[in-house]
């Protein structure tokens, strides 16, 4: 509406509403795109984490570390804390 009021030549024209708008909208984009980098960046480093062996409780005092692919379903791991 203020850009048909300047095209008339009117006195009063009002760009303050779309101006905040557009400022908004470009802030909250930026934030999203920073948030999705940092997210990435942390997904990569998340996975640069993961565990080669593990330890195996074979019989209430006998704990052997072994690969992670040596794990079957009912085998018992000791997990630590963190």
């Amino acid at each position: 509406m203020s850009v048909v009021e300047t095209v008339n030549h009117a006195e009063h024209t009002y760009f303050d509403a779309p101006i905040m708008l557009l400022t908004f909208l470009l802030v909250g984009r930026y934030l999203d795109q920073s948030m999705r980098r940092r997210t990435r960046a942390g997904r990569g480093n998340l996975a640069a984490l993961k565990a080669e062996t593990c330890n195996q409780v074979r019989r209430r005092d006998e704990i052997s570390q072994v690969p992670v692919a040596a794990i079957h379903p009912g085998d018992i791991v000791l997990v630590a804390a963190g």
